[in-house]
């Protein structure tokens, strides 16, 4: 049922970024890692994040960003959880979609980012 529920938050935070105009066109701000990084990115960051938030139970988006990690470009997702306590490292692969890495970090609270917004 979380899954769902945040499927269902990630996908009405989506909408409201387009329908605000934080979002236009689809596009997404974010600052290349190195040079043709973007030209390698087959899954949009959004789809990433879903699948990112699918790993960690009642999570949000911290911070995110692409970055090179191994040769291949990656979607990092820093995640907090439902009590603000625990955070989770998540890592998507850019290409396939498939979550890579998750580590799991201890730390005091911690606020998430506002739905929208793209480092």
């Amino acid at each position: 049922m979380a899954i769902v529920a945040n499927i269902l938050r990630v996908s009405i935070a989506a909408a409201v970024a387009v329908s605000s105009g934080a979002i236009t066109s689809g596009a997404i701000a974010y600052e290349p890692a190195s040079p043709g990084l973007e030209q390698q990115v087959k899954i949009p960051e959004m789809q990433a994040r879903q699948r990112a938030l699918m790993r960690v139970a009642q999570g949000s988006v911290v911070s995110s960003r692409l970055e090179m990690r191994e040769g291949k470009p990656m979607w990092y997702f820093d995640i907090v959880g439902y009590d603000g306590r625990s955070r989770e490292d998540v890592l998507v692969d850019a290409t396939t979609g498939d979550v890579t890495s998750k580590a799991r970090d201890l730390t005091g609270p911690t606020e998430p980012e506002p739905a929208g917004t793209y480092r």
